[in-house]
């Protein structure tokens, strides 16, 4: 319908739930010594779901002048700072906020993220 090609059998998860999908990723992509950077504010249960696969979350603040969604400036200084980050948590639209990352904006995001090729948005 809107032209988009894809493989059912490797390309599409099913899950009882978003907190099942989320839990499911960061178990495949990080474990013990790794780290997720979790943008605040966050889901309450996501900073518990990177400690329960052995990682450690590290908040990304975001402000309200940005509309709490992520900067890529204060996204690329807190990934040089945590060297260990596997994960970026990203939610969009924003939950709790229900913030919208612009087209632009993730395009940013995503050029920040080719820095660092070890990092999975999530």
């Amino acid at each position: 319908r809107k032209g988009v090609e894809y493989n059912p059998v490797t390309e599409i998860v099913v899950g009882n739930g978003a907190k099942q999908c989320v839990y499911q990723g960061l178990l495949a992509a990080c474990g013990a010594g790794d780290e997720v950077i979790v943008p605040a504010p966050y889901w309450p249960s996501y900073p518990e779901m990177a400690l329960l696969v052995g990682a450690s979350p590290v908040i990304l603040e975001t402000s309200v002048d940005d509309g709490y969604l992520i900067n890529p400036d204060a996204l690329d200084k807190c990934l040089e700072e945590h060297p260990k980050a596997k994960v970026l948590m990203l939610c969009n639209p924003s939950n709790p906020t229900g913030g919208v990352h612009s087209t632009e904006l993730l395009t940013q995001i995503a050029k920040v993220l080719e820095k660092y090729p070890n990092v999975v948005i999530l």
